[in-house]
């Protein structure tokens, strides 16, 4: 169970650091283009997108560089010194705050929209 949840820790800061990478790349993609923020909000004009996609890519690299690092090294350091009881735990807390720091990205960019492309 350990193995499973250092694994997705890895795969799930990393799937948000080089997110972040490709939302800031494609600032002022197409509403049609597979990568952008898709939510109503986020789509309803260029600028609005533009926005998002800038805004999203930024809090995902800030948050997905250090979960990153955590996920890779909290664990195991933890595992080698205390134990894996601790390792579980620390992997369970990466886990948390990956899953937050999604959360409230999405939570930051939609109120930021909502205040500058009032529908």
């Amino acid at each position: 169970m350990l193995g499973l949840l250092m694994v997705l820790d890895v795969v799930l800061s990393a799937a948000q650091l080089l997110g972040g990478i490709m939302l800031m790349s494609f600032v002022s993609s197409r509403p049609d283009n597979m990568i952008g923020w898709k939510t109503a909000r986020g789509s309803s004009s260029r600028q609005a997108r533009k926005y998002a996609n800038k805004t999203g890519g930024k809090l995902w690299v800030i948050a997905g560089t250090p979960e990153l690092v955590m996920s890779l090294a909290l664990p195991a350091f933890l595992n080698a010194r205390v134990g894996t009881a601790a390792a579980g735990l620390a992997a369970a807390a990466v886990f948390i705050i990956i899953l937050t720091s999604f959360a409230l990205s999405f939570a930051v960019v939609e109120s930021r929209l909502k205040k500058y492309f009032p529908e």
